[in-house]
């Protein structure tokens, strides 16, 4: 994420004090301007899920001179007809700061839903009345994201100087890095391994000879860049497909 002030609007900040807040813009005015989005598709061990860690969010980006920008009332968010919580931006005055909040939307799914669905493309739709709509569709969107063991050995054990291969769900995810670090049990310091992205989407990971038997968790991430099939009412539509998973496993030698 950008920072919230660009330098002309900071120096403006500091010459003129606290800035008033901007003129709402209507959606059509957002035909200048581009938006970002992260599908975030986190599963951590344990049965306290992480706050966020299964979130779209969708925001709508400064313009290059870091000018704050607020939408009007009356503008709706929806991902695939569900309502999303929209955030409208602009300037907020708290003692001792003042920051610019760009307009933001954000969908928390249910990642046990998602699991037993199909994968679908999904539809993100910002609407007001009188206006064309901003509209997204991203591929293979609605899909939770997952890792599954294809070397021989228990999914649960990983051998010392062993490589293990990992198959990637969904398969419209393509491009993009993988990763896969190490850790001691319950700790979110981790030695990070040789990791391939196989062209196919199938990741390889080199666990090293000299790492010590006993249990661990290894945790596994895939960054994608989405893959959209429509990008509406914007200049220009970016997203990205995040997914990072935590398993227990039993080093063995």
């Amino acid at each position: 994420m950008k920072p919230a002030l660009g330098l002309p609007a900071l120096l403006s900040l500091l010459a003129c004090g606290s800035p008033t807040q901007p003129e709402p813009l209507p959606l059509s005015a957002l035909a200048s301007r581009s938006v970002s989005f992260v599908l975030n598709d986190t599963d951590v061990l344990g049965d306290v899920p992480l706050p966020g860690g299964h979130r779209l969010t969708l925001v709508v980006e400064d313009l290059p001179d870091g000018a704050c920008t607020r939408l009007q009332e009356g503008i709706t968010a929806t991902l695939d007809g569900e309502p999303m919580r929209l955030a409208p931006g602009g300037v907020e005055d708290t003692p001792g700061r003042t920051q610019c909040l760009q307009p933001t939307a954000v969908y928390d799914f249910d990642p046990a839903a998602w699991a037993a669905a199909p994968v679908e493309d999904l539809e993100l739709l910002l609407q007001q009345e009188g206006a064309a709509p901003v509209r997204l569709r991203i591929l293979g969107g609605k899909a939770k994201r997952r890792f599954g063991v294809e070397a021989p050995t228990p999914a649960g054990t990983l051998r010392a100087g062993e490589t293990r291969l990992y198959r990637y769900e969904p398969a419209s995810d393509a491009g993009g890095s993988a990763s896969a670090t190490l850790h001691q049990p319950g700790s979110s310091v981790g030695g990070e391994l040789t990791t391939v992205l196989e062209p196919d989407g199938r990741v390889r990971v080199q666990v090293p000879a000299t790492v010590p038997a006993g249990n661990q968790e290894l945790h596994l991430t895939r960054t994608a860049p989405a893959q959209l099939l429509a990008c509406e009412g914007v200049a220009a539509c970016e997203g990205t497909l995040f997914h990072t998973e935590a398993v227990p496993v039993d080093i063995v030698r």
